[in-house]
């Protein structure tokens, strides 16, 4: 075990009195500390010696009996060998502290240096050497005030990285505010009187170990047992908690949350409260015109399924049903046309059954932007100069063209590339039925018009767009009252043409539009008037206006199949889109809508009032035309199933309807001048 020194001061001027070789010695300061070994007899100046000193910290040490002074040493440990004498070469190349509270120094010298000054080789050492010191802060310690842990240090300090410094003031421990809340939520807020609700509190801060008596004021205004109050008297008062902590410095804390006790309003039990209007899709933006639907709810207890609005902004319909068991019922509600852009959707919700007093007439409200449907912005266009008695039947789009037919009238044919510029064509004036546009094998682009009559000719093309026609003199029997062109699955183009005449030819096809084969039907199908035919799906499709069996399909135009029809319409025209058949009827008295994805199993479905002639699909919507004056002459639809109509199409006998460039353009068949001619729904912008 090492010898402790406690004098402090000089180190050469000490003596052992020990006369033994060998002397460990440590000498200690407040800066730091010196260990030194030393060798031979200490009173016999030619044979002592110092063996190592080895220095941490700064110590001033003076070899005063030898006259060699040493320099002040840093806070570095380092290697001393002889007496009085430094080596530089030699240092102590390590020094830690570890949690047996002896300080390690690891020693490598290669030379002593001897009182005389003379210097031998001993050769490479490694000593290591375990220096036991006091703790810091009572009189010695590591350089610098070092420490291994808290018990290191002195009171009000700590051990941060084996340095003592000041104890950190921990942060204080507060309630800081105290919040009263209702288990039950607003209806513990405004209680009705005789009432029992239970209120609860919490607190913002970091005391942990918070407790709370509650009490209320004034204390007439209910009983208190523990934390639930019955409501006693109609009065304003405050739940109030007191919070108190053993720890924290700003308890007691009191919170407070005001209640407003009620006099139950006289009339039944139930109430419908207050009214949220929710829209089911789920945007408050609309179009006007269209319907939407809400949801309605209100935080009353009264049986959804009793309540009905009144007193509403546009309401076409009451619709009572949803998920009543949340307090909800739907309701539907049609956007008025002249609607402001912004407006706010009232609606006043009452019930059947007796509620509240004054609770009868609850009102919701819900801001509404609202925007012009661009579905009912049909316009109205001129016919070209010098038509305006012509018949117009049927109008295609196609190759950038519009082209329209007339089945009666001087000039028969015009042409348009917006839908609302037209240019007439003179041609030979016929009962022109129908036209459609293809293109043929060989890249040319073709409309074709078929016509009825006895008369020839039947059929006419045109390569350029409608501005020049040839017509066509080929013996066809038969009244032609359709025609459209299809592409089939092996790549074939063929034109098909459809007959309403009494007899079996009921069909005629064509490569070109030019050469004609006529196909015969079965002689139980020559009462059926075939009035329109479609193409889509990998089939034909021609509906009839009469007879037993109303539709027929065909993989290829030439050999053909009859299936029935849910109703026994007279179906004027049919078309597809969406994956789906659609056909429109002008019987008014039945279904005026059927569709079918496969063009033989239909389905029936009812569409708005009006004689629908003509049908097509485009810009993701099916768009039809009628002729009955007093009714709305358009409507649309997205599924082909719910159809919605519009009031600003202009009232006419509208027989045509097509799509093409970003535009929907129709026809109608009008023989008194100051008649629309052609009416155009132009989206493309």
């Amino acid at each position: 075990m090492p010898h402790r020194s406690n004098r402090k001061g000089d180190l050469g001027n000490y003596r052992p009195e020990s006369s033994a070789a060998d002397i460990d010695n440590i000498f200690f300061t407040e800066e730091g500390w010196v260990y030194r070994h030393f060798k031979g007899d200490p009173r016999d100046p030619n044979t002592r010696f110092w063996d190592e000193i080895i220095v941490a910290g700064e110590v001033d040490l003076d070899d005063t009996e030898n006259g060699n002074p040493l320099e002040t040493l840093s806070a570095t440990p380092r290697h001393y060998l002889g007496l009085g004498s430094t080596d530089a070469s030699n240092s102590v190349d390590g020094y830690e502290s570890d949690g047996s509270g002896y300080a390690t120094a690891d020693i490598d010298f290669e030379e002593v240096f001897l009182p005389t000054g003379n210097s031998r080789v001993i050769g490479t050492t490694d000593k290591i050497f375990d220096v036991e010191y006091p703790k810091p802060g009572s009189g010695g310690g590591t350089p610098g005030g070092g420490c291994i842990t808290d018990d290191d240090c002195g009171p009000d300090e700590i051990c941060v990285n084996g340095k003592c410094e000041p104890s950190p003031v921990p942060d204080p421990i507060l309630i800081e505010q105290v919040i009263v809340t209702s288990l039950s939520g607003a209806g513990g807020v405004s209680p009705d009187l005789g009432e029992t609700h239970e209120y609860t509190f919490s607190i913002t801060g970091n005391a942990t170990d918070t407790q709370g008596i509650m009490r209320i004021e004034p204390v007439s205004a209910g009983t208190v047992v523990n934390n639930t109050v019955t409501w006693t008297d109609n009065v304003n008062a405050k739940v109030i908690f007191d919070v108190t902590s053993a720890t924290a410095e700003d308890s007691p804390a009191i919170g407070e949350l005001e209640v407003n006790v009620k006099t139950p309003p006289a009339g039944g039990d139930s109430y419908i409260g207050d009214v949220t209007i929710t829209p089911v899709s789920g945007t408050t933006d609309v179009t006007k015109g269209m319907e939407y639907e809400y949801d309605v709810s209100f935080d009353g207890d009264v049986d959804p399924s009793t309540c009905y609005v009144t007193n509403t902004t546009g309401v076409v319909a009451n619709i009572t049903g949803g998920d009543t068991s949340l307090g909800v019922f739907r309701w539907k509600g049609k956007v008025g046309k002249s609607a402001a852009d912004n407006f706010t959707l009232k609606l006043t919700v009452q019930s059947n059954v007796d509620v509240q007093e004054d609770d009868n007439n609850s009102e919701g409200e819900l801001e509404l932007t609202a925007s012009a449907d661009p579905w009912d912005e049909w316009g109205e266009i001129p016919a070209a100069e010098g038509t305006e008695l012509s018949n117009w039947k049927s109008v295609a789009y196609g190759d950038g063209k519009f082209v329209a037919i007339a089945h009666a009238g001087d000039i028969p044919v015009m042409h348009s590339t917006d839908g609302k510029d037209w240019h007439p064509v003179a041609v030979e004036a016929h009962k022109w039925n129908s036209v459609t546009y293809g293109e043929l094998p060989d890249g040319t682009k073709r409309f074709v018009v078929v016509g009825s009559g006895f008369k020839l000719p039947k059929a006419m093309t045109s390569d350029d767009g409608g501005e020049t026609w040839t017509t066509h003199a080929e013996t066809i029997s038969g009244g032609y009252t359709a025609v459209t062109y299809g592409e089939l699955p092996d790549g074939t183009k063929r034109f098909v043409a459809v007959s309403s005449d009494d007899g079996q030819s009921k069909v005629m096809t064509s490569p070109d539009g030019v050469t004609w084969t006529r196909y015969d039907k079965p002689q139980e199908d020559e009462q059926n008037a075939y009035h329109s035919v479609a193409y889509g799906n990998g089939k034909f499709v021609a509906l009839a206006w009469s007879g037993d069996n109303r539709v027929m399909t065909s993989p290829d135009g030439v050999t053909w199949t009859d299936h029935a029809v849910t109703e026994e319409n007279f179906w004027t025209s049919v078309t597809y889109g969406d994956g789906k058949f659609v056909a429109v009827g002008s019987d008014v008295d039945v279904a005026r809508v059927m569709t079918s994805t496969d063009g033989e199993t239909w389905t029936s479905h009812p569409a708005p009032d009006q004689s629908w002639r003509s049908v097509t699909y485009g810009n993701g919507r099916f768009v039809a035309v009628g002729n009955w004056s007093k009714r709305n002459a358009v409507m649309t639809s997205t599924d082909g199933v719910t159809w919605t109509d519009y009031a600003s199409a202009p009232a006419g006998d509208w027989w045509s309807v097509t799509y093409g460039d970003g535009k929907f353009v129709a026809v109608a068949e009008g023989t008194k001048a100051g008649k629309p001619s052609v009416m155009v729904l132009d989206l493309s912008s």
